[in-house]
């Protein structure tokens, strides 16, 4: 369970835990909860002038966006102890990652694709459909080599190829 009050920005559950981030100016943290009992077992609070957004965890890292902050904050993921930030172009919504590059949204229509190693973007991917930009993209998900992308303030998400940014499907979650 968790609390209504709660601005939930992006989640992930790995080994047995749950990792919450969630967002709001002022209340923004990072918790991780064990996924079974539902106890919470460690937070992190954010400063108040971050609101944070999606999560990713790659290796022993868990990557936070922060909305507007332009920021990429670097956590150990067993004691979420801080370790580094990184500036970040636009702003941060989704993320999720493809076991070698963490992807982000941004609100446009682009993914941008970030090597955690090199502190840098190593692509951007402009997202389209019927060769129409799709905007809007936020929570995102890698599955079975695609990207699933919820679409913010919407009950549709679509299945995007990274190799071209086409999308192949898309769920009406009505």
């Amino acid at each position: 369970p968790q609390s209504r009050h709660t601005f939930v920005q992006g989640l992930e559950i790995l080994d047995g835990q749950l990792y919450v981030s969630s967002g709001g100016y002022g209340k923004s943290r990072l918790q991780r909860f064990d996924f079974a009992s539902g106890e919470l077992q460690l937070e992190h609070k954010l400063d108040p002038r971050i609101f944070s957004e999606g999560l990713s965890i790659l290796g022993d890292r868990l990557y936070l966006l922060s909305w507007r902050s332009r920021i990429l904050f670097v956590y150990n993921k067993d004691d979420l102890a801080p370790i580094a930030r990184m500036r970040i172009p636009g702003e941060g919504w989704g993320m999720t990652n493809n076991a070698q590059q963490l992807i982000y949204s941004d609100g446009s229509d682009r993914l941008y694709f970030l090597s955690p190693a090199e502190h840098r973007i190593t692509r951007a991917l402009k997202v389209t459909e019927n060769g129409k930009p799709v905007t809007r993209l936020n929570e995102l998900e890698w599955i079975d080599g695609r990207i699933w992308a919820n679409i913010w303030q919407t009950d549709r998400v679509v299945i995007i190829n990274p190799d071209d940014g086409k999308v192949e499907a898309s769920i009406d979650l009505r």
